[in-house]
């Protein structure tokens, strides 16, 4: 059914597709969007799901070859058959059906009367996905025969359940001191980049030569002039003519007298930790470092970029349910997957600093039974889950050892490869060799 809002009127919706949801499970594609919406302006929340977007991103995982919009989808899981299925069942051409859906997604959706070709769009997504969930079915049994794997119906069981949990999770959003995040946060990182600025740019290997050649038209003679390095441009190569230009970090490094082959964080770190550098170019290179990364502080989550996300006083991003090749979620608009909370500020190692960017992060307190209460974040990880699994599945006596007598795993690693005599700390550049 196609339900006109507008003409219904939200108290029938209510009641009527309330009642059908908490009674039957949802079949849709991509349904964070549907949830949200239903959640936000009717209050209604689907008892279960089934989503077959995370279907195809599930049994598909790690196949960078495949796309998983809905019309990707029913290519991905009727391959051959599909253009005759389709004609079969509509008594249209497949590609003659796309172009119009292609057509149909560009149209105005604004106004208040939809067109019949807007309707027919509408209603074909739903109308088709039944056929497309029975292939789904079909390949999913005929997975499980072919390759034992009897949990996966389980997996996509909990990712269901997960759709509607995270759809909430986004509505909600979290907490934040804004306060804090300004007199704190921000006021770290400003002080930080000028103070760095001010030391790194009386380091004469860090300025580099620049040269505009001459032009006939507008500029007879070639330009020549010392400019101080940007530090956070690494180098690049051209699209057309592959050819590699090296960025100003680079030959700044050079004329160190430090070669790199690139300028990505884990190789400096490794080259700081192993490599054969003086007092003088370790020195040069950490104060480097840390610079760039609260330069990459600033970019990434400086309160400038996050006021974009933030609504009184709550940020709100997308959580990606199997969003990484290896399935795992991630997060963007922020990535707060990717918010600070290292034991370390700005390259100076400190156990407490963990808290610093997290204390941004807040529950605040809200009216129970009429009574106002303060509330407080809890923190739950499965500590080296993978590597876990892993050392029982191949019955390593190393890691086994270290995961029971509870040592650090990537500290231990650090320490065999970079032969240490101690375990190095939470936050180390040591440490981070290990993990990486």
């Amino acid at each position: 059914y196609l339900i006109d809002v507008d003409r219904v009127g939200d108290e029938l919706v209510i009641k009527h597709l309330g009642e059908f949801l908490s009674s039957f499970c949802l079949l849709g594609h991509n349904l964070k969007f549907d949830i949200k919406y239903l959640v936000a302006q009717f209050g209604i929340i689907p008892s279960a799901v089934i989503d077959t977007m995370y279907i195809g991103r599930y049994m598909f995982a790690g196949n960078t070859t495949k796309n998983h919009d809905l019309a990707s989808e029913y290519d991905n899981f009727f391959g051959a058959r599909l253009f005759g299925w389709f004609k079969d069942m509509t008594g249209m051409d497949y590609k003659d059906f796309k172009a119009n859906k292609k057509d149909q997604q560009q149209s105005d959706w604004g106004v208040k009367n939809l067109l019949a070709e807007q309707l027919e769009y509408a209603a074909g997504d739903v109308k088709y996905l039944p056929y497309l969930y029975r292939a789904m079915e079909e390949y999913i049994q005929d997975f499980i025969k072919k390759h034992k794997k009897k949990g996966v119906l389980r997996n996509l069981a909990i990712i269901f359940q997960n759709v509607i949990e995270v759809s909430l999770s986004e509505l909600a959003g979290m907490g934040v001191d804004l306060e804090y995040y300004e007199e704190e946060i921000e006021a770290l990182i400003d002080t930080e980049i000028e103070t760095l600025e001010a030391e790194l740019v009386r380091v004469p290997e860090l300025w580099v030569m620049k040269k505009k050649d001459k032009c006939p038209k507008t500029n007879p003679h070639t330009v020549v002039w010392s400019q101080f390095a940007k530090l956070t441009a690494s180098g690049r190569t051209d699209s057309k003519t592959k050819e590699y230009h090296e960025g100003d970090l680079e030959i700044a490094l050079a004329q160190l007298g430090i070669k790199t082959p690139n300028c990505k964080e884990e190789t400096l770190q490794e080259l700081v930790a192993l490599g054969d550098l003086t007092e003088y170019q370790k020195d040069i290179m950490g104060k480097v470092m840390r610079y760039r990364e609260a330069r990459s502080l600033r970019s990434k989550f400086g309160l400038e970029k996050m006021s974009l996300y933030i609504y009184e006083g709550r940020i709100y991003c997308y959580w990606n349910i199997l969003g990484t090749r290896t399935s795992r979620m991630s997060s963007n608009k922020p990535n707060m997957q990717q918010y600070p909370s290292k034991g370390i500020i700005l390259g100076r190692v400190d156990l407490k600093a963990s808290t610093f960017f997290r204390k941004a992060i807040v529950a605040h307190p809200k009216i129970v039974a009429g009574t106002l209460q303060n509330f407080k974040l809890t923190i739950a990880d499965f500590s080296n889950q993978e590597m876990r699994v892993t050392a029982d599945y191949a019955g390593d006596y190393t890691l086994l050892k270290a995961f029971e007598d509870d040592v650090d795993l990537h500290a231990l690693t650090a320490k065999d490869i970079l032969g240490l005599s101690e375990l190095p700390i939470e936050g180390s550049l040591e440490r981070a060799v290990g993990k990486e």
